[in-house]
């Protein structure tokens, strides 16, 4: 738990997980207002699969080879699908 209350208190970090936020939300938003609901799905997806991928590697270290392997498995469990 101590891992991650420092990375919540790592302000490049915050700083950088806002800015995807902001990117990946305006993209999405502009695909919402022109009928592409696919498109918006796919970007607010990508986000999430980003920011677990992020978390693994600052909490557990793992190599990115295992992390791309990892986080779609890892949404599946957070959102509740199994």
């Amino acid at each position: 738990m101590t891992d991650f209350l420092d990375l919540v208190r790592n302000p490049v970090f915050v700083y950088g997980i806002v800015t995807l936020a902001i990117l990946y939300g305006a993209s999405a938003a502009i695909a919402l207002l022109s009928g592409e609901y696919r498109t918006a799905e796919k970007l607010i997806n990508s986000y999430l699969n980003i920011l677990t991928m992020l978390l693994l590697s600052k909490l557990t270290g793992l190599p990115l080879a295992l992390q791309i392997q990892l986080a779609p498995g890892v949404m599946l469990v957070l959102m509740g699908a199994s």
